[in-house]
């Protein structure tokens, strides 16, 4: 199922592209990226659909994410003393 897309612009000072070494047209998919990772490590999409915004298979995406240090499985504190009792059988 093809996504439905939306056009933004993006203004940054020019010093950011020569930090970046990237013309403006080269950063769409680096921004792309950038949204969706935070958006997967916020825990507000799953690993598989921001595999599919971003074109990647799901071992593509898993490897995207360790690369930037992100977790696959978000527990706040309280979900995870839960889930270790339960595995304890306490």
């Amino acid at each position: 199922m093809a996504l439905k897309e939306v056009q933004l612009t993006l203004k940054l000072p020019e010093e950011l592209l020569a930090y970046l070494g990237k013309e403006p047209h080269e950063l769409e998919a680096n921004v792309l990226q950038a949204v969706v990772l935070a958006l997967v490590q916020e825990g507000k999409i799953t690993a598989s659909y921001a595999a599919e915004i971003l074109g990647l298979s799901y071992p593509e995406m898993l490897e995207l994410l360790a690369q930037h240090g992100l977790p696959l499985v978000h527990y706040d504190p309280d979900e995870l003393e839960t889930e270790l009792q339960a595995l304890r059988g306490t």
